[in-house]
């Protein structure tokens, strides 16, 4: 078999949530694009409570010994005994388009939105949205430059959260927090040089918050187009926060009002 892991969900917990996303829309289960769906033989118990006992009864499951999967696979992958070939590209979810994401910003209702400027480290994008999901977040924003894409380890490392977020790319992040400003957003920005009040935010759904590249921050452009520019206060001897580690903590202050 090809080791084309682009059309490939493995893994307990990225299976599972490619199954919960398909169960809980209103998609029929012979349009899940579904190829096959291999289980180790004699699967263990997490694969039979988290991943067998979802599958409707019309799913059909191919048994096959590790040996047959693991050909699949790249040796460093860890498939954990459970992968379904779907008959077209796999990215955890499509990219959504700049239009989408204006009808949604049009809509008289609001809801926090994240922007990702030129994080390229897939490890820490995985991360990222897998901590976004978390937190209840549903929209993203990456630009379609200089970002790492959604890949197979990008959805790997979210954990499956890809299947549930709303991931929008878009050529002009400017632009694009130009067009939320016009719509009644507030745009908040991370960095070590901000300055601003905490308590002065509006309410989190009228709020898009930027996460800069691991290296440079956000671009200048975008910190001077942005309501708010605030900084995580840290004592250590270290200047800097994983960007992972800096986007967890946003969220949580912003959406939980942690302040």
């Amino acid at each position: 078999m090809e080791k084309n892991l682009k059309n490939i969900v493995y893994g307990r917990r990225n299976v599972s949530e490619f199954i919960k996303k398909k169960l809980s829309s209103n998609i029929p289960v012979n349009q899940w694009s579904i190829k096959e769906i291999l289980v180790k033989t004699d699967p263990s118990k997490e694969i039979i409570d988290e991943f067998l006992s979802l599958l409707p009864s019309n799913l059909s499951i191919k048994y096959v010994s590790r040996k047959e999967l693991d050909r699949l696979f790249p040796r460093e992958i860890n498939h954990q005994g459970i992968a379904i070939i779907l008959k077209e590209m796999a990215g955890g979810s499509e990219y959504l388009s700049l239009g989408d994401l204006k009808k949604f910003i049009e809509a008289p209702e609001k809801s926090f939105i994240l922007l990702l400027d030129r994080i390229q480290d897939a490890g820490n994008l995985g991360s990222m949205l897998r901590t976004a999901e978390c937190f209840g977040v549903k929209h993203v924003v990456i630009p379609d430059r200089d970002q790492v894409k959604i890949t197979e380890a990008v959805v790997r490392t979210s954990s499956g959260a890809t299947h549930h977020l709303n991931i929008y790319k878009v050529a002009n992040l400017h632009q694009t927090i130009d067009f939320m400003k016009k719509n009644g957003y507030w745009i908040v920005a991370s960095s070590d040089t901000g300055e601003d009040n905490w308590n002065n935010l509006p309410d989190t759904k009228n709020i898009g918050l930027i996460i800069g590249n691991e290296h440079d921050g956000i671009k200048n452009i975008l910190l001077e187009n942005s309501d708010f520019i605030l900084r995580i206060s840290i004592s250590g001897k270290i200047s800097s926060l994983n960007v992972g580690v800096a986007c967890g903590i946003f969220l949580d202050r912003l959406i939980n009002r942690r302040f």
